[in-house]
């Protein structure tokens, strides 16, 4: 019984009788991977583009002036303090019994 999945060392497969066949599938296969013009992979140009979107973005907030009262509060006292006067609970008895 002979074994069908296993090919004979000595043969070539269709694609590898011709060289300029060959040459031509490489060439197809390099052109379907590259990435676009300018960029080795696309993963490059992906990583290029976030880090050109971050530094941006970056640029975008210290750019636009924040009022004070805007600024983010950091602390937890500043960010509970923040939260009851968003919500209107005072809990001094202002609250109109919240």
């Amino acid at each position: 019984m002979s074994n069908t999945t296993a090919a004979p060392t000595d043969q070539l497969l269709d694609s590898e009788e011709d060289p300029a066949r060959l040459w031509a599938e490489i060439h197809t296969l390099r052109a379907a991977v590259a990435g676009p013009q300018g960029y080795a992979t696309w993963q490059d140009a992906a990583v290029a583009e976030r880090v050109r979107r971050v530094k941006a973005e970056r640029e975008l907030k210290a750019a636009t002036p924040q009022r004070p009262e805007q600024q983010e509060p950091r602390t937890l006292r500043q960010r509970f303090a923040a939260w009851r006067e968003r919500t209107g609970f005072l809990m001094d008895g202002r609250d109109g019994g919240m």
